[in-house]
């Protein structure tokens, strides 16, 4: 808020936000504040940027991108941020429960994967072996899975939900 209304102006937010929102100057979506008709859209190098943090998720699969590679990604770029965030707007990465990020393609994957073991219920201990996935990982996948529709929790097991 501090960068679209600087200092005492902040606190007015709720007034003028709305306002010029109704007066059609801007559009307000949640937290996110933009020009009409103008989604987000990046720099030239955020752009960039967003392709490599693409890859490096795609190539890390199923488990959080190596450590060289994320401490690499925060020293080259300061705003990586909110490239992350555009990058999960746009549907390429996916926050699961507890903030961890992963590749959307790689949750695809693994809903696919799922489907094709032909299983019908499941234990997240079968689940973690089955996919070689720590608890830490497995967990918030699975609660990722359970709010997409792609699994029903029952009690200590899941469903697999088969498309109709």
């Amino acid at each position: 808020m501090a960068r679209i209304l600087p200092g005492a102006a902040a606190e007015l937010a709720d007034v003028y936000l709305p306002w010029l929102a109704r007066e059609g100057k801007l559009e307000i979506s949640g937290d996110r504040v933009a020009q009409p008709g103008r989604g987000a859209q990046l720099t030239g190098g955020e752009r960039g940027l967003a392709e490599r943090l693409t890859a490096v998720f795609d190539r890390a699969g199923l488990t959080r991108p190596p450590r060289r590679t994320r401490r690499r990604a925060r020293e080259q770029a300061p705003g990586r941020r909110g490239v992350l965030r555009y990058l999960v707007e746009d549907g390429r990465l996916t926050r699961l429960p507890g903030g961890l990020l992963i590749a959307t393609a790689a949750v695809d994957r693994l809903a696919a994967d799922l489907l094709a073991t032909g299983w019908d219920r499941f234990s997240v201990p079968t689940f973690k072996q089955r996919f070689g996935l720590t608890r830490k990982w497995a967990i918030p996948l699975l609660e990722h899975l359970d709010s997409t529709g792609r699994t029903l929790r029952l009690g200590d097991e899941r469903r697999v939900v088969r498309p109709r």
